[in-house]
């Protein structure tokens, strides 16, 4: 049993830290899962174009 308590704190550490890592790269203005080969880039970056045309 405290193996398994052990494992599941380790993986819902692991969680946080990830989770963290997304929330401030989305802050910092990228995409929290990096630009280069995503797919959906056109879809974040619209918006923040968007943002930067009305300023």
């Amino acid at each position: 049993m405290l193996v398994t308590i052990i494992t599941c704190l380790v993986l819902a550490a692991a969680l946080f830290f990830a989770v963290r890592h997304m929330v401030r790269e989305r802050k910092s203005g990228g995409c929290g899962c990096g630009c280069a080969g995503c797919p959906s880039r056109g879809m974040c970056h619209r918006i923040e174009e968007a943002l930067k045309d009305t300023k």
